[in-house]
């Protein structure tokens, strides 16, 4: 009883994890609805001598850390139709149209699995909506038998005559086409067929910012035929060994936000300059076990043999209070320039 009761207490407290991934998630939005709130607004240009509105390029966003925080700014904004200049390279994965063509390969290669397949009948390839998804499930739910999803998608289609079970009619016969084709035919040909076939290269080209998403798609699809042609299950494993990360640079063209790291923004001033992420705590010092000061030498740990444990010393703890003053002063010079590249 303790037992079961002490795992109930643990799934009602959210991990730090998921507590970190939500925050991130707020920071982010945060950032898009800023930038969506400047552009356009009015303000008076001290070097052209009048007033104009914000464009994109006059905004720039700045990161302490680099890979990380610059791949999910880039997609949050990317998203959102906004064009992204990035000189640090971002995860091609963190974009909804890389993940979208992955659960279609995994639908391909395992039809048996229910969150790839709702991904991919939400886009133009399956052309279904959120509110025909939920009309499947209330007329065959998981209390009637109907556990998985998808055999609630089959029964749907097999036992119904209206819009909703035509769509999926057509997607079932289509998948079982391209699924026989997977058999003998490399993945990044697949994908090129899924794209021109079902018009979804036509309306990722159509929103804002549609060039600069093909090239994603297209980076993907350099992955995928690579120096030898991969089948959809051996591309689905290489993209497990590399953890599901590609890099790549975005460059949205001239009129576009600017990311980059307050070091790389050192001499350079913008009208509007966002700073990501300020409560985000530095590193602390390192806690080796010998600690080395330029003016007390070497400051090691206190080790007792016969007690088995490790104690700091006198000396210790006054290289370590330099070392945090020494910390503190650099993030303080880094916050400068960070701040001082607004213009005004």
């Amino acid at each position: 009883m303790r037992a079961r009761a002490k795992k109930r207490r643990a799934e009602c407290i959210p991990s730090v994890k998921t507590q970190a991934k939500k925050r991130k998630k707020r920071i982010v939005r945060s950032v898009v609805r800023i930038v969506k709130e400047a552009r356009g607004k009015e303000f008076y240009d001290s070097e052209e001598k009048r007033v104009r509105e914000v464009e994109y390029s006059d905004i720039a966003i700045l990161t302490r850390w680099n890979f990380g925080r610059t791949s999910l700014l880039t997609a949050a904004l990317a998203e959102e139709g906004v064009p992204v200049v990035s000189e640090s390279p971002v995860n091609i994965f963190d974009f909804s149209e890389i993940q979208l063509l992955t659960d279609i390969l995994r639908i391909i290669d395992n039809a048996e699995q229910d969150i790839p397949l709702c991904s991919v009948l939400l886009s133009s390839v399956g052309g279904l909506t959120e509110n025909e998804l939920a009309k499947i499930r209330l007329a065959y739910p998981s209390t009637k038998g109907y556990e998985f999803f998808r055999s609630a998608c089959k029964a749907y289609a097999k036992e119904k005559t209206d819009e909703i079970s035509a769509k999926l009619k057509k997607f079932f016969a289509y998948l079982q086409e391209v699924r026989r084709l997977a058999q003998l035919v490399p993945a990044g040909e697949i994908l090129i067929k899924i794209l021109s076939e079902t018009g979804l290269e036509a309306r990722l080209l159509a929103c804002f910012g549609g060039e600069t998403c093909l090239r994603r798609i297209y980076r993907f699809l350099d992955e995928a035929r690579g120096e030898e042609p991969l089948s959809v299950h051996e591309f689905l494993e290489r993209l497990k060994q590399l953890s599901y990360k590609i890099t790549y640079t975005e460059n949205g063209g001239e009129d576009s936000v600017r990311i980059m790291t307050m070091h790389a923004s050192k001499g350079l001033e913008f009208p509007i300059v966002i700073v990501d992420d300020l409560n985000k705590p530095f590193h602390k010092i390192d806690s080796d076990p010998v600690m080395v000061e330029e003016e007390f030498g070497l400051a090691p740990k206190a080790h007792d043999s016969e007690k088995m444990v490790t104690r700091t010393t006198l000396l210790r703890s006054l290289c370590e209070a330099r070392k945090l003053g020494e910390r503190a002063k650099d993030e303080l010079n880094l916050y400068y320039v960070a701040l001082t590249r607004a213009k005004y």
